[in-house]
């Protein structure tokens, strides 16, 4: 006995902990912390971006893969626990600077930093589900057959199919320790469940042969699993990549789970003791139609071709397992399964009168016509017997649907009443038509007190109080997780369950506003995962709740509504786009006008420009400014595309211009500059630029670079040359302050400043032109002239990118003459 003991204190104890790991899995899942979405190399000294998650905050601002983060807010970082302590301090909605180092140089992104609470609860409730009857089937299991190893394998078993399916959460982020442990917690139990799953199936039923005779076999099955997680361990410190369990581990894991399934098979198909076959044909039965799919949606498809929105069908199935054990364990040692259903006795009686009735009067109806035309054939018999049959069927109809309605009368109404408006609402394109039609209906149906559409800001449900509106963003959110009917009793509930200091004042202030509404209910409407609103009602005038059927058609109104609604806002931002449409074209062409007409007349130099917009009005900018002993050429890029772009570069435009009339120092002026954009734009809106003054009389070049490309100067020798100072973008950050340097423009030299519109254009296989490709064509049209160099680029460009600009494309170049060049003919090469 004293042998037995330690086994039971073991596994109880891995029981305990394994409910304890699920638990705080649910719970991590459920609470909100700040998260920028990114994962990061957590080894290390650089804060290195390994991935983003999809849709999540670090994807829309843009970080990708491979970016390194400097600093976030101006606060420079120097390892991942300084910044994953910073993000800690701050709260979901706050909005953060990253200074970001990428493969192009620096740049910025302002993140608006998510939760890591969990979205999609309904599809973790399934899985919680599932771990729930994993853990409850083998926890039962092991209680009645403690003495077999088979029953403690499966116990095992089942708390690790549970710890995988609690922690089958998207984790947003894994600098929280608990992210972390969660994360592992669940790698490690996908990692053990297939060759524990193979191991059971080796000694159960019964005990296979070949374990006797090599006594190797058992340990083994477990070394390629636990190598798959050391690596795993690893390369979230050290990889380059993100840590995943890849398809070469998936793989190996599926042939497991196929080598288990298979061994069950064998016993079932190859036993020859019918006692044997009988006990385990359900519970082979039940493993193989629970696993199958979860190979095939789960790993095939989920795991090793990333299709993800299959893994619920491959899920649920699974529990078929531990359902077939419990059932196979309870039929085969004579323990009874109660199954309780309930019907209403009353319906199905009269029902049965009725159709009884039916078939008597039927007979009794036939015999007489039989008796009366003197007919024996059994044919005519059959024939008059169907014939009756068939002129009686729509009276049996009608006294079924009559009693349907008697017992069911407020259900049938509604579904009458529901099918009606489904016809109507679509028919509208018209946003306030459309609610009152539907209030209208609502209030025929079920006489409420008071009814009205709530709309939302922002994605938050709106209350109004005294003529002024007030944002419910605790309500939102409970909607969100619910996805269904609320209450004032719900929202009690959850105000009870939520209980926190920091929200208490908030959560009361909206109880009693929901208190003064007199809100009986609330019926949100999404439009796929959007909430753009919800009905809410008063009281029934007949001071009965509303039951059950109405609830249920408040929710699928609620849902057509939604969705007529999502309509109508497309209808009117097509509408609207149209107009914008028609403005930008007139902002085009008054940006137009303000862009130099004429390039500036430099004896013994000659310029050429060019401006080619992706979207109607572009986000690049160039200039020719005159100052006191030189010419300005300016280029800049401004973040974006479009109108807003355009306004920045307008902006940019004058206070350079206003400026330059009476600085001449390239850096001065950009510092002077990027103080003015900081403080007049938002933290998203930046510029990138290069000022060079040229002297026409020596060409000597003084220039300040603002974050922009390098501008290429080819020598005389052939050499190009990069003119490579550079500091922040414009706007990006306050008190930046810029450096100047000087070079000298020799007669048959070759200056050409850019944006990345020009290097950056992709082909069909998405590499881009390059500054390789730039250079090239500099070096081959060297002796051509200044305007001819621009329509090589850009006929370059064009055929690079087939036609397509996938961004604003600017250039001017300069080319001082030789020496025994006069100006105005014109060089081809």
């Amino acid at each position: 006995m004293s042998r037995k003991r330690p086994y039971r204190h073991l596994l109880f104890a891995w029981g305990v902990l394994s409910l304890a790991i699920a638990a705080f899995s649910a719970y991590d899942a459920t609470r909100e912390r700040p998260t920028d979405g990114a994962h990061w190399l957590l080894g290390g000294e650089l804060i290195r971006v390994l991935g983003v998650s999809p849709g999540g905050p670090a994807d829309i601002a843009g970080l990708q893969a491979g970016d390194v983060i400097d600093a976030i807010d101006s606060q420079p970082i120097r390892n991942p626990r300084q910044a994953a302590s910073l993000l800690q301090s701050r709260r979901v909605g706050d909005e953060v600077r990253y200074l970001v180092d990428r493969d192009e140089g620096m740049t910025t992104a302002t993140i608006t930093l998510g939760s890591t609470r969990l979205l999609d609860v309904r599809t973790y409730l399934v899985y919680c589900a599932l771990g729930a009857v994993y853990f409850i089937a083998g926890a039962w299991i092991v209680w009645r057959n403690r003495r077999l190893v088979a029953a403690r394998l499966f116990f095992v078993l089942c708390t690790l199919f549970m710890i995988y399916f609690f922690s089958a959460s998207d984790r947003s982020t894994i600098y929280y320790w608990s992210d972390l442990f969660v994360r592992n917690a669940g790698s490690f139990a996908s990692l053990m469940v297939p060759p524990l799953f193979l191991h059971f199936f080796l000694v159960f039923p019964e005990r296979r042969a070949i374990l006797d005779r090599q006594s190797w076999l058992l340990p083994t099955i477990y070394v390629l699993p636990i190598a798959f997680y050391l690596r795993f361990s690893w390369e979230q410190l050290f990889g380059a990549a993100e840590a995943t369990i890849g398809a070469t581990e998936q793989m190996a894991l599926g042939i497991y789970f196929t080598a288990g399934l298979a061994s069950l098979v064998s016993i079932y198909t190859g036993s020859k003791d019918p006692t044997l076959r009988q006990r385990v044909k359900f519970l082979t039965l039940g493993t193989v139609l629970g696993t199958l799919p979860f190979l095939v949606f789960n790993i095939a498809l989920g795991k090793l071709l990333g299709r993800d929105d299959f893994a619920l069908l491959g899920a649920v199935p699974m529990v078929l397992v531990p359902v077939s054990f419990g059932y196979s364990i309870a039929r085969y040692r004579l323990m009874d399964i109660e199954v309780i259903v309930r019907r209403s006795l009353i319906y199905a009686a009269l029902t049965g009168v009725i159709v009884g009735s039916y078939l008597v009067l039927v007979v009794v109806v036939g015999n007489l016509v039989l008796n009366v035309s003197g007919q024996n054939s059994q044919i005519v018999a059959i024939v008059s017997t169907l014939i009756i049959a068939a002129a009686f069927a729509p009276a049996r109809e009608r006294i079924q649907g009559f009693l349907e309605r008697r017992f069911f009368r407020e259900k049938h109404d509604l579904q009458l009443a529901l099918a009606a408006l489904s016809r109507e609402i679509p028919t509208s394109l018209d946003h306030e038509g459309l609610l009152e039609l539907v209030d209208q209906r609502i209030r025929e149906l079920l006489h409420p007190a008071s009814l009205h559409f709530i709309d939302t800001n922002d994605g938050d449900i709106q209350i109004t109080e005294s003529g002024e509106k007030f944002a419910m963003p605790w309500m939102s959110s409970v909607a969100h997780s619910r996805r269904g009917v609320i209450t004032p009793e719900i929202m009690q509930a959850e105000l009870e369950r939520q209980a926190s200091p920091d929200m208490e004042q908030q959560r009361s202030l909206e109880m009693a506003r929901i208190t003064a509404a007199n809100l009986e209910v609330f019926v949100p409407a999404f439009a796929r995962d959007s909430l753009v609103g919800g009905l809410a009602l008063g009281p029934k005038r007949s001071e009965v709740a509303y039951d059950g059927v109405e609830l249920d058609l408040l929710s699928a109104v609620a849902t057509q509504l939604a969705v007529q609604l999502e309509n109508i806002r497309l209808y009117t931002e097509e509408v609207e786009r149209q107009r914008i449409a028609e403005e930008l074209s007139v902002a085009r062409n008054i940006q137009r006008r303000l862009l130099p007409a004429d390039v500036p007349d430099l004896e013994g130099f000659e310029v050429a420009r060019l401006n080619v917009a992706s979207a109607q009005v572009s986000g690049d900018y160039y200039d020719f400014v005159q100052m006191e002993n030189s010419t300005a050429l300016v280029i800049a890029d401004v973040s974006g595309k479009g109108l807003p772009a355009s306004l920045l570069a307008s902006n940019l435009q004058a206070s350079i211009r206003a400026l330059a009339t009476y600085r001449n120092e390239p850096a001065a002026i950009f510092s002077a500059v990027n103080t003015t954009l900081y403080e007049s734009t938002d933290p998203e809106r930046f510029a990138t630029a290069f000022m060079a003054c040229l002297d026409p009389t020596n060409g000597h070049i003084r220039y300040a670079n603002a974050g922009h490309n390098y501008p290429m100067l080819r020598r005389r020798s052939g050499q190009i040359e990069e003119l490579a100072i550079g500091a922040t973008p414009l706007g990006a950050f306050p008190g930046i302050q810029y450096t100047e340097a000087q070079t000298k423009l020799e007669p048959g030299e070759i200056l050409v400043l850019y944006t990345d519109g020009v290097t950056e254009t992709e082909d069909a296989s998405g590499d881009q032109f390059g500054e390789s490709g730039l250079e090239q064509l500099i070096h081959d049209c060297h002796d051509c002239t200044a305007e001819i160099i621009v329509d090589r680029i850009r006929e370059a460009v064009d055929r690079h990118g087939e036609g397509s600009a996938g961004d604003d494309m600017t250039l001017i170049v300069v080319r001082r003459l030789p020496l025994s060049t006069e100006p105005g003919p014109t060089q081809s090469a």
